[in-house]
Parts: C-alpha cells; sequence; structure tokens
C-alpha cells in the first residue's frame, strides 16, 4: 500500500456544479478529541490546519483524499453550531441570501471568504458557498476547512478555511 500524501483541497479541484455538496466540517470545543474519535471509528488521518495560535484539522481518506473539517468553537468558529456542516455551491451568495431571508430562515454569519452559514426555516444549519463571491479572496489570518472563518476558508477553491476550523 502506497503512503498517502498530504492532502491539499486545491489540488486539481474541478469547479463544482450549482447545487453540489462540497465540503463538510465539525465545530466543536475539543477538536483533537473529536478528531481521534473519527480517526478510530472511519479511519480518516488528520492534517493540521494552522490557525491563529492553535490548529484545526483536515481530515483525509487513507489515499489522503480531503473529505471534512474538524474546527476548534474558537476564534472565527466561536459560534459555529456543533454539528457537522454542510457546504452547498450556489450561483450568487447574495441572492441566495436574499432568499434565506424571504423563505424565512436567517444569515447567522455575513458573508466571508465567499461563503455564509445560515439556518432553514426549521433550525438547520447549512453553508452557502460562491466562488466568485468579493469576499472569496478575502485573507482572513483565522481562516471554510475548513473556516471555512468557521475554518471553512480552507486555501482551496471551495472557500473553506475550514473551515469554518471551519
Amino acid at each position: 500500500m502506497s503512503q498517502p500524501t498530504e492532502p491539499s483541497l486545491s489540488d486539481d479541484i474541478p469547479d463544482p456544479a450549482v447545487g453540489a455538496i462540497i465540503w463538510t466540517d465539525l465545530t466543536v470545543p475539543d477538536a483533537a478529541g473529536v478528531r481521534d474519535f473519527y480517526a478510530g471509528v472511519v479511519g480518516w488521518t488528520a492534517h493540521e490546519h494552522p490557525m491563529d495560535g492553535y490548529s484545526d484539522y483536515l481530515m483525509a481518506t487513507e489515499d489522503g483524499d480531503p473529505v471534512s473539517g474538524i474546527c476548534y468553537r474558537r476564534g472565527p468558529n466561536a459560534d459555529a453550531p456543533p454539528v457537522w456542516l454542510i457546504y452547498v455551491r450556489v450561483a450568487d451568495l447574495d441572492a441566495s441570501l436574499a432568499a434565506v431571508l424571504a423563505g424565512g430562515g436567517t444569515v447567522l454569519d455575513e458573508p466571508r471568504q465567499g461563503f455564509a452559514v445560515i439556518t432553514d426555516p426549521a433550525g438547520a444549519s447549512l453553508a452557502l458557498f460562491d466562488p466568485n463571491h468579493p469576499t472569496a479572496e478575502e485573507s482572513d489570518s483565522a481562516d471554510p476547512d475548513h473556516e471555512h472563518g468557521h475554518s471553512h476558508g480552507h486555501d482551496d477553491d471551495h472557500g473553506h478555511g475550514h473551515g469554518h476550523g471551519h
């Protein structure tokens, strides 16, 4: 079996279709403990994703393919809900946010790094991502993968700084 390479979210990522789920991450107080839990349960390997004074985690398959982020609930992720948050590609983030509000949802997180976190009328959380949004090129020292902030802003074409790390 070959040794997995360090995963990178920016390697050969096609532009995902509008409506595609492009990322998922989890933001919790004990990211290291949850990282170890999922490594044992599903076999993911963890790779540190540097934040401002700490690291969130990019989780990858045994082949090194990135699959999720596990982030600390601090810094830009301090208000992130402790749920597996999925990111969905939208055509126009501002139009989607207007539709959220018109449909009875809530915008929890103003746009940053091309994404925003919302809740639907039932209270379920979701992150919307638009790689062409003016905030998509923002540099955030706290970095969604990740974080997107939310560590969902991983350094990738998906806008996840993790993350979100989130």
